[in-house]
């Protein structure tokens, strides 16, 4: 039991035995001697002096049994909610308490913060149904929220952030590659067929990037994160695809779909806000998978996410803050159970400029890394598995690079130079750049492999 839990359990103690003493007392003032009026007013001014506030909760004063008994069921249904498990039928019968209608009117949401890691299916307040099976809100570590937003400022991001809302926006279809202050390349993508908004895709440009991105999330504590969604799915191991920052200042559309189809409980997508913008709310849109009518917007809390399965029907939430120069800022990680089966189609995703598109030898490199069942984290990683980067052989890379082609044909001439553009470092660089090791890598030989398979 919890230190907090043990305050609440004392705490509970020491007001049933003040109700008790309370009652005791109201007892004995009934049983005073009714032959004497003046004792009669006596005894029930002792009481009434008796009967004066019995405890404090802060600066609010308790002052009557019933207040007392008020106290200790409030007591009683908080500290009952923060130990059970958060169930669709918790909270539908009111075990876990959710915020009111006027304030969530579409979904049962609990009230109360959740914890890292901790799960709460998307339930409809209407009907008491699971809005989808794989769709979930689940706690944010609080640190995870500050170091990204933290590294958003330090790094430049943010500055990079405000100048594609309100000086120079992406075209819709556009993609380009950025260096930011920390000399990181980020890539910025404005989706095609979304013409409503301003919404704008700002994910890391190379495997350097990609790097920088685990590295926050290993500091923030989000294994606990990976932990929940592994265990609770019963994966394997899980792979980050990407982490990106969905910025939008204005959306007025409807956007809704799904991310990758149904991938057996194999592949997801959380999103949290990193803000939320002082001049208006924002949300996002949840729906059913089979009716493609029914979907509501489930409002964002900082240090939670929405989880979101491969065939969750989802969407961007409308806003409109460019009154007020505002946008929101919303983070996006992907994450695999990578298996023969599925990962030509996981690795075909095309809304991110890092990693290539059906890029399966980088995927195969990654297959458990950040989480598995035999006990991968990010606090124990130690890297992707050899990578063995090329350029195609067919192209002069040297010359594209030097015409400035790696930062301005990002999608021709940069998918062809992937070890001259660094768009993936050399093995050896990259276990010694990243973490620190001394590694001498070697591409296995075809007539070894051939020698092996024989």
């Amino acid at each position: 039991m919890t230190a907090k839990s043990n305050f609440y359990w004392v705490l509970l103690l020491s007001l049933l035995i003040a109700v008790l003493a309370v009652e005791q007392r109201g007892q004995r003032a009934a049983a005073a001697d009714d032959s004497s009026v003046s004792h009669q007013k006596e005894g029930i001014e002792k009481t009434k002096q008796q009967d004066q506030p019995l405890i404090k909760e802060g600066k609010k004063k308790v002052e009557s049994i019933s207040e007392v008994k008020m106290l200790v069921n409030e007591i009683v249904n908080t500290t009952g909610s923060e130990t059970l498990k958060i169930t669709r039928k918790r909270l539908i019968n009111g075990k876990i308490p959710t915020f009111p209608e006027e304030e969530e009117p579409d979904f049962l949401i609990p009230s109360r913060p959740l914890k890292g890691g901790e799960l709460s299916p998307l339930v409809w307040r209407e009907t008491g149904e699971r809005v989808d099976p794989e769709a979930f809100l689940i706690g944010i570590p609080e640190e995870t929220t500050s170091i990204i937003n933290d590294y958003l400022q330090e790094s430049g991001l943010m500055k990079l952030c405000e100048k594609l809302m309100y000086e120079d926006p992406v075209e819709h279809g556009e993609t380009r590659l950025y260096t930011i202050d920390d000399d990181l390349n980020w890539g910025a993508m404005g989706p095609k067929a979304w013409t409503t908004g301003d919404l704008t895709w700002v994910d890391a440009g190379d495997e350097r990037a990609y790097e920088k991105t685990l590295d926050l999330l290993r500091k923030g504590n989000f294994d606990v994160v990976l932990d929940a969604i592994g265990k609770k799915f019963k994966l394997d191991g899980l792979m980050v695809q990407g982490v990106g920052v969905i910025i939008v200042s204005k959306w007025t559309g409807n956007n809704m779909h799904f991310d990758i189809g149904d991938t057996g409980n194999k592949f997801f997508n959380i999103i949290f806000p990193a803000n939320i913008p002082s001049s208006g709310k924002g949300a996002l849109e949840v729906g059913d998978r089979h009716d493609h009518k029914r979907h509501k917007p489930v409002k964002f809390r900082l240090n939670t996410g929405v989880l979101l399965g491969g065939e969750t029907r989802h969407g961007t939430g409308m806003c409109d803050y460019r009154d007020d120069e505002e946008f929101r800022i919303g983070i996006a990680i992907y994450l695999a159970d990578l298996t023969d089966d599925n990962i030509e189609w996981i690795s075909g995703d095309a809304t991110s400029l890092f990693p290539n598109i059906e890029d399966i030898p980088w995927f195969e490199s990654q297959k458990g890394r950040v989480w598995s069942k035999h006990g991968n984290s990010l606090k124990n990683d130690t890297g992707r598995r050899p990578y063995y980067v090329k350029d195609d052989p067919k192209t002069n890379c040297k010359k594209a690079k030097t015409k400035g082609k790696c930062t301005s044909d990002l999608n021709g001439l940069r998918m062809k130079c992937l070890k001259t553009c660094e768009v993936y470092m050399e093995d050896e660089k990259y276990y010694q750049e990243i973490f620190g090791l001394q590694t001498e890598v070697s591409e296995p030989q075809q007539n070894s492999i051939q020698t092996e398979e024989l």
